[in-house]
């Protein structure tokens, strides 16, 4: 090896790596920190659509890190210590061959486990897998470091889980409404005019149409009591006590007897021939 090419390879170094991933059933996002002598790289983001298992998504984060750094310092990278805390991914990728039963289920972890031997080989890079206890309260740096990892995975996973419910509810709406617009022998129905779909309305806005609806309904109830209130209503009695008379009845009946009592008293008067008494008008006499 000349001189320049001896240079070249003290020139090279090596990078300290930390990753994590956080998988969910809908979408798993990675993070990665790397440290050299060069600089600080902290990185994250959604592992791709194939990735269906934790495992899965822990090769596909020592994958960023390793690209991550091959991208950023180009050949001078001569190795990635790299720390995780799957135990699993130790595995995959110190092992020499992957056993039928992974390749027959887990075909994601075959194919991650190729791109990165493929990819550090074709580079350069060594690699030295490290297993980190992860989610530890401690103050060490790797606790640290994972913890960091952690938050940049779970961070991630929530931006792509919801871009994916976003996407998987533009989508519904989308065959929705063309489900509508289309004919009973499946064409589509130009000449229909498309439904409108009512705009999604907050929680706040619904609370406050609620209380409107219930106010509207006080304001009707107060106004139906009270016109109920001002017409008459006639005296309901039961038939068999020999009662059943109504308002108009009664009062007719009141004027009649007390009609009847002057006309007595006027005659007893005569017959006695007292003197005349301009007693009040009865009852008759002033309706």
């Amino acid at each position: 090896m000349n001189s320049q090419g001896e240079r070249a390879g003290e020139s090279r170094f090596w990078v300290t790596c930390y990753t994590d991933a956080s998988f969910s059933p809908i979408v798993a996002g990675w993070g990665v920190w790397l440290r050299s002598t060069r600089g600080r790289i902290v990185r994250h983001g959604a592992c791709p659509p194939y990735v269906s298992s934790a495992n899965e998504a822990e090769l596909a984060a020592i994958f960023a890190g390793v690209y991550l750094a091959r991208k950023a310092w180009g050949e001078a990278v001569r190795g990635l210590v790299v720390y995780t805390d799957s135990q699993a991914a130790v595995r995959f990728l110190s092992d020499g061959a992957l056993k039928p039963r992974i390749q027959r289920n887990a075909p994601a972890v075959a194919r991650l486990r190729e791109r990165i031997r493929t990819f550090s080989n074709e580079h350069g890079i060594e690699m030295d897998l490290r297993w980190v206890k992860g989610h530890q309260r401690t103050n060490t740096v790797r606790a640290y470091l994972n913890a960091r990892c952690d938050q940049l995975a779970r961070a991630a996973r929530g931006v792509a889980q919801g871009s994916e419910k976003r996407t998987v509810a533009e989508k519904r709406r989308r065959e929705a409404g063309s489900a509508i617009s289309e004919k009973s022998n499946g064409t589509p129905n130009v000449g229909e005019p498309r439904v409108e779909r009512s705009p999604l309305r907050s929680r706040k806005q619904k609370n406050r149409e609620r209380r409107h609806r219930a106010r509207e309904r006080n304001r009707a109830k107060k106004v139906a009591g009270a016109s109920s209130r001002a017409e008459p209503r006639a005296i309901e009695l039961p038939v068999a006590s020999g009662l059943d008379i109504g308002v108009e009845d009664r009062c007719a009946r009141s004027r009649v007897r007390g009609k009847r009592d002057d006309d007595e008293r006027a005659e007893q008067a005569v017959a006695s021939d007292a003197p005349p008494h301009f007693a009040p008008l009865s009852r008759a006499v002033r309706r």
